[in-house]
């Protein structure tokens, strides 16, 4: 019995402590944002708007948004062709498809990787049932790095592209395959 009791006790110090860990991963990446943004050269933010620049808004860290994904691979990375805001078109490779579950519920993303040697993360951009009322209206982003191996998919990382703050940017629009038919109550809000 008393055996039983100190692994009980090793799990729920070990969930205590990669929910801290997560926590503290999540604030450093809005901090980092943060900063990004108030930096006068690397801020999307318009002109007349800087100097009222108080931060983004974001949806409370919630663990269960933060899940393992299985990459399947496609053999013959094809071109693929995403409509940006500005109605023209950007081309990326199309990588494949993150199969994952988030609250019991099986989806599947489409990946895909910039033609540039020097990033070696995948970009997931995404539309959900949050889309137009507390999300931006045209979807958000994703990053996702392989970290020993794995692959994670953490919303709470979720953030909007660039034409969000200001009109001047054209951004991709994630393709239709793209769209969870769920609320991803995890990353970053509507702007205004």
């Amino acid at each position: 019995m008393k055996w039983k009791i100190t692994i009980l006790t090793a799990l729920l110090f070990s969930c205590g402590v990669e929910l801290i860990e997560h926590k503290n991963d999540v604030r450093n990446h809005r901090r980092k944002k943060f900063e990004a943004f108030t930096n006068r050269e690397t801020s999307p933010i318009p002109v007349e708007h800087k100097t009222t620049f108080s931060g983004l808004k974001y949806f409370e860290i919630d663990f269960d948004y933060k899940v393992s994904a299985q990459l399947l691979s496609l053999p013959d990375q094809q071109d693929f062709p995403i409509i940006r805001t500005g109605g023209d078109t950007v081309i990326y490779k199309h990588v494949g498809y993150l199969e994952f579950e988030l609250s019991n519920q099986a989806y599947k993303l489409s990946c895909f990787s910039i033609n540039d040697d020097s990033n070696s993360s995948l970009f997931v951009p995404f539309n959900d049932l949050t889309n137009g009322a507390e999300t931006y209206d045209a979807g958000r982003y994703l990053d996702i790095a392989m970290h020993d191996g794995r692959l994670d998919i953490d919303f709470n990382k979720a953030y909007n592209p660039y034409c969000a703050y200001n009109d001047e940017y054209t951004c991709p629009i994630p393709p239709r395959e793209n769209f969870l038919n769920i609320k991803i109550l995890a990353g970053e809000k509507k702007y205004h």
